[in-house]
């Protein structure tokens, strides 16, 4: 049989009722447990199994990166030293 229960101080308390009178003397082997982990890794998991069937994912994460890396500043007019001195209100 396999139960959950939490600790607090000497005390666990299990998450459901056990069908065994007070009293009773049993043995626990412990087995702490990383909040989330097997969580996490079986939606990891399930995501990556979506991910593996996706026939245009290579071309759609190509999109991505260059969307990203593609140059969105903006340009300067002209590049006369002499103009671009008086938008920057440099003085020489």
């Amino acid at each position: 049989m396999q139960i959950q229960g939490i600790k607090y101080g000497n005390t666990i308390q299990l998450a459901e009722e056990l069908d065994l009178p007070d009293g009773y003397t049993i043995t626990i082997e412990i087995q702490p447990r990383i909040p989330g982990s097997t969580e996490q890794q079986e939606q990891l998991q399930i995501l990556l199994g979506i991910l593996a069937h996706q026939p245009n994912l290579d071309r759609t994460f190509a999109e991505i990166d260059r969307d990203r890396h593609q140059d969105s500043g903006r340009s300067i007019a002209n590049s006369d030293p002499g103009k671009l001195a008086t938008l920057l209100n440099i003085k020489f």
